[in-house]
């Protein structure tokens, strides 16, 4: 039999559609979208994320594990892109949290880097102040290598399913605001760090570390 893994994040619901018209032409479709970025590809490391049923997952394993670490999260089709969507909603929560946070404490005097490592070692941790801070909008980069348009997408269909299947998302409706607000000013090709432009532009900060002055 021949097998369609779609490693694409595009919503259960049409998921579950393209299951259907697989399975008809007597295809085996496996929903499998992956998490990691660029970084991730390249390094081998993604998170694959397999809904199909347990025998063709483990057919399948050792051949996904050679671009990262498989999951069997579930056996139907739609719930990869469930578990993708939940995955990157926190993801966009975090990093636009965390900028409101690192602007909070850059107005009132602290230096960026050194909030990202005392938060690091503290109960905010998130992979945004591990990563993204650090490497790509504190040295004003914003090059970590995925589209603002990409993860506003991601958001809004996790609101969309969400809402379809009785889920309120409350906090999640408010980071959707600005990921959309980011893609409205910014443009959708904009690195997603960047949307801690949109927060420094609110709060009338940069975060950066501003050059120490010596007095001669």
């Amino acid at each position: 039999m021949k097998v369609l893994v779609d490693l694409s994040t595009t919503g259960a619901s049409i998921t579950k559609d393209l299951a259907r018209v697989t399975q008809q032409a007597g295809v085996c479709y496996v929903d499998s979208p992956v998490s990691g970025g660029v970084n991730g590809a390249v390094k081998g490391t993604l998170a694959i994320m397999c809904a199909c049923p347990r025998k063709d997952y483990e057919a399948l394993e050792g051949l996904l594990a050679v671009f990262g670490k498989p999951f069997h999260v579930g056996e139907e089709a739609g719930q990869g892109q469930s578990m993708k969507l939940a995955n990157n909603m926190l993801s966009a929560t975090a990093m636009a949290a965390s900028a409101e946070a690192i602007a909070f404490g850059v107005k009132q005097g602290l230096n960026p880097m050194v909030m990202a490592e005392v938060i690091n070692v503290s109960t905010g941790a998130n992979t945004a102040i591990r990563d993204k801070f650090p490497k790509a909008i504190i040295p004003r980069l914003f090059n970590f290598g995925f589209a603002s348009g990409l993860m506003n997408k991601d958001v809004q269909l996790c609101l969309e399913e969400a809402q379809a299947c009785g889920v309120p998302m409350a906090i999640g409706s408010a980071v959707g605001a600005i990921w959309h607000e980011t893609v409205e000013r910014l443009g959708a090709e904009s690195d997603f760090s960047e949307v801690a432009k949109i927060i420094e532009a609110k709060a009338g900060v940069v975060i950066e570390i501003k050059p120490s002055s010596s007095k001669e």
